[in-house]
Formats: C-alpha cells, sequence, structure tokens
C-alpha cells in the first residue's frame, strides 16, 4: 500500500491506496494555507499519522499545485498553498521513515488517469486540466516525462494566438487565455454586454458577473444562440491547441480533465471533429479523445503511484 496525498488551495486531501489504484481509506483537513507552510505541514503530518494506523505501507507521495525540484525534495513555488523553497521531503522524513516522493498536481492526476483511469490501456497519454488556467501531464510507459529540469508540461502556456492576450506569465495568446473554462467564462461576459436576447442574462436574473462555464453548456443545449456561438469558438481553440500537442507528441490517448469534463459527449464529439480536422497526419490511425473518469480522486491516485519514477 501507498500514501497519496493532494495538497490542494482548498483542502489536503490524503488515501491510502494500493498498487492498482484502489483507494481504501481517505482523510482530509481544510488546507487554510493563510497561516503559513509549517502550519500546514503540521496537518498533514496529522493525517499521515491518521492513515498509518494498524496500516503498513511502502512509500509516501505529494502532489502540489506548484513547482517543484523534484530531486531535492522542495517545492520551490507554489502561491496557492503559500508554499516558497519548502523543503517538503525533509520535513516528512523528520517523522517518518517510508520514500517519499514529490510532484506537480498535474502530473499526477496524469499518472492517476494512466495507471488505472481513463488511459489504463495505453501505454503513451497526455493529460489536459481545463479550470482557471490550463495544466498538463505527459506519461510515457507510466512515467510521467518531466523534461530536464522537471519543468515539462505546462501545455497552457504555448502560444496559439500569436500578439493575443495578455497571460499572467509574459506572453501574449497562450493556450489558457482561449480554452480555460475562466476564458470561456469571460468572454461569455464581454460579449454579453452587447447582447440583449440570450438565455443566459435570465439564468443568472440579468446579473453576467453569476455566470460559470456550467451555465454556458446548459444554455447551449437549451438552444441559446449565444452560448451556441461561444462554446463553437471555444471549441476551435481548444481543438487548436489540442492539434499542436498531438503533432508534438502524437500520443495514442489525450484525457481531458477538470469540471468542464463532466460535459462528457457534448464536448468531446465536437472536439473529436475539429482536432482531427487540425492535425498534420490526418491519414494515421487518430489519437483517441475521452473524458477523465476519476474526477477529484486522479491527485490522490497519482501521487500514489509516483514510487515508479
Amino acid at each position: 500500500m501507498h500514501i497519496g496525498i493532494d495538497l490542494g488551495g482548498t483542502n489536503i486531501d490524503t488515501g491510502l491506496v494500493s498498487e492498482e489504484g484502489v483507494i481504501s481509506s481517505r482523510k482530509s483537513m481544510p488546507t487554510r494555507a493563510e497561516r503559513g507552510s509549517a502550519e500546514v505541514i503540521k496537518d498533514l503530518l496529522r493525517l499521515i499519522e491518521m492513515l498509518l494506523e494498524s496500516n503498513s505501507i511502502q512509500s509516501i507521495g505529494v502532489g502540489v499545485p506548484g513547482t517543484v525540484i523534484r530531486d531535492q525534495g522542495i517545492v520551490n513555488f507554489a502561491c496557492n498553498i503559500n508554499f516558497h523553497n519548502v523543503r517538503l521531503v525533509h520535513e516528512l522524513n523528520q517523522q517518518f521513515d517510508y520514500p517519499v516522493y514529490l510532484d506537480n498536481d498535474a502530473n499526477c492526476a496524469a499518472l492517476g488517469e494512466a495507471v488505472c483511469g481513463a488511459a489504463e490501456n495505453y501505454d503513451t497519454s497526455l493529460m489536459v486540466t481545463i479550470g482557471t488556467g490550463i495544466g498538463g501531464g505527459i506519461v510515457i510507459n507510466k512515467r510521467i516525462y518531466r523534461g530536464f529540469n522537471g519543468a515539462a508540461g505546462e501545455i497552457g502556456h504555448m502560444v496559439i494566438e500569436t500578439n493575443g492576450l495578455d497571460c499572467a506569465c509574459g506572453r501574449k495568446g497562450c493556450f489558457e487565455k482561449y480554452a480555460s473554462t475562466s476564458a470561456l467564462v469571460w468572454e461569455a461576459k464581454r460579449k454579453l454586454k452587447n447582447q440583449a436576447d440570450s438565455f443566459l442574462r435570465e439564468m443568472t436574473s440579468d446579473n453576467i458577473d453569476k455566470i460559470n462555464g456550467e451555465m454556458i453548456f446548459s444554455a447551449a443545449k437549451q438552444g441559446d444562440k449565444f452560448s451556441l456561438s461561444l462554446i463553437d469558438r471555444y471549441t476551435d481553440y481548444f481543438a487548436e491547441g489540442l492539434a499542436n500537442l498531438i503533432n508534438i507528441f502524437e500520443p495514442e490517448i489525450i484525457v481531458i480533465g477538470g469540471a468542464v469534463s463532466r460535459q462528457g459527449e457534448y464536448l468531446i464529439n465536437p472536439l473529436k471533429e475539429k482536432v482531427h480536422q487540425k492535425v498534420y497526419s490526418k491519414t494515421l490511425p487518430k489519437t483517441n479523445i475521452v473524458a477523465a473518469v476519476l474526477g477529484s480522486d486522479s491527485g490522490i491516485i497519482g501521487a500514489s503511484q509516483l514510487w515508479r519514477g
């Protein structure tokens, strides 16, 4: 058995996980990151202690929402949990005599889906997580591809629109500025200011600040032309980024994660069609594109599998 930890901005979610990726026990606490890293780590240690009661484990894996220096066990920078150059592996090894592995949370989610999720039966897979931004993970033969410095997979920051919208990373036209959920919502709010007849206005009682991604898809499913147009344009950008990834990596499968993946075939089917029109190798077998299946468990399961390398 292994312990998997998803250390997020809202919650610390932990689980006791088998090598096959089955969670047998869970423990969670609010992160309350404003307290600082030392207090968060104290809670993390408590959760591990609770999981260890009457259980024997082989390793501990931790996923964090930021950059890590994996070979040194350091969280280099994770703004959502207020960690900066934190020697997390050292802190855990002070109390527990087990191998401790550390990685980015998107990599962990990708590994979880590769080991026992949507990409279980594939050797090469990519995961694209859609939310406030866009994250990603590359898995080859059930091992994460990290690049020479451990920072590979920042797919949200490839440019798909030259001289496009300003991105927080300092570039313009990044993938996540056009295909994240926040990008879809931002575009809806921007355009709705000059759009009088949309079902979205009724759904929010004319308060467009209440709009979220789920509302846009719901309105589109009810035939709202404004929302249908938004999603059509959104999937154009989404497909542009996925086609770029396929042209570079040629994975067997791409797994779409994040809340938007709950739209299932309503999102995936048009996305597939557009991607397959854009990729270079149109006559070769197609990369499969599917929705993630593990949901929020992917982070815990993937972290528990970091012992794989």
